[in-house]
Formats: structure tokens, C-alpha cells, sequence
């Protein structure tokens, strides 16, 4: 085998440096984006009873910083979930993970 090293040219380094920045950008639109509706803003909500109710999204401010970053306590969420549905999606997921498991472990078997 000849292990001959593999010269990038400069415009690859180029494009990655592009695509760091434009992951950057994008992140920081995002995180402007997200910030009215988690620093106090009402947001609608959905209960179960199909009515929409205006709660208000407030951290309150602990007291405590971890690296320098305040730590807020933020309301409590309610989550809720049809157990019959999540353990078929767990199924369904499983069994698509051990057929390409074996399909992978057939395609390294075959001779070359």
C-alpha cells in the first residue's frame, strides 16, 4: 500500500471556514429569534381541554452563577404522552436498528 499524504488545497479550507461562519450566523438569528419568547413574553398554550391559556414564561433569578452564568428557575412543564404509542415507536426503532445492524454485518462478510 503507499501511504502518500493527502494535500488539501486552500479553497477547501476556505469553504470550511464559510460554513463555521454561516453555522455562527445561523445560531445567533436563532438564539434572537428564541429570546422574546423565553425572556417573559406570553405564550399560548394548549391545554387538554382544547381552550388556549395565556401563561407568562418568567425565570426568577437563584442567586447562584455556575462559570460566571446566572442560574434562573423556570416553570414547571407538564408533559404528557400515550404510553401505548411510545412503546411502539420504541419497538418500531429497535427492530430498524438490529435489521441494519445485520445488514451491516452481512456486507462485511462478503468476500471482496
Amino acid at each position: 500500500m503507499n501511504h502518500t499524504p493527502i494535500h488539501r488545497p486552500a479553497t477547501s479550507t476556505l469553504k470550511g471556514s464559510a460554513i463555521r461562519l454561516s453555522i455562527s450566523v445561523l445560531a445567533a438569528v436563532l438564539t434572537a429569534i428564541a429570546m422574546p419568547a423565553s425572556a417573559g413574553g406570553a405564550v399560548d398554550t394548549q391545554t387538554s381541554a382544547g381552550s388556549t391559556a395565556k401563561v407568562r414564561w418568567v425565570g426568577v433569578f437563584t442567586g447562584r452563577q455556575i462559570n460566571g452564568v446566572p442560574v434562573y428557575r423556570l416553570p414547571a412543564v407538564t408533559v404528557m404522552a400515550d404510553r401505548k404509542l411510545e412503546l411502539t415507536k420504541m419497538e418500531r426503532e429497535e427492530r430498524m436498528l438490529r435489521a441494519h445492524q445485520s445488514r451491516s454485518k452481512a456486507a462485511a462478510r462478503r468476500p471482496v
